[in-house]
């Protein structure tokens, strides 16, 4: 069985990006709003959900003993060994 990377991009990597933008964006919204609450509910949101979407993928993806082939990169080569 090979995976199938537009899979993972679709339902990680993209989800995680936009997530992550409003979080971000939440942060540099225009002074002139009234209430400081809106920008910590939004990022506390975000933040959850994150989590969340996080939890539910590591259930999902497949468990191996073998590492993948971007671990053979050299900057994460140091940081594999480590651990």
């Amino acid at each position: 069985m090979k995976r199938n990377p537009s899979y993972y991009i679709a339902l990680i990597i993209t989800p995680s990006f936009v997530l992550t933008f409003l979080c971000i964006a939440g942060l540099f919204t225009s002074p002139l709003v009234v209430d400081d609450l809106e920008k910590f509910c939004m990022g506390l949101t975000t933040i959850m959900s994150t989590a969340v979407m996080i939890g539910i993928v590591a259930e999902n993806i497949p468990k191996t003993k073998v590492l993948p082939k971007l671990s053979k990169l050299k900057p994460h080569r140091k940081f594999l060994r480590q651990n």
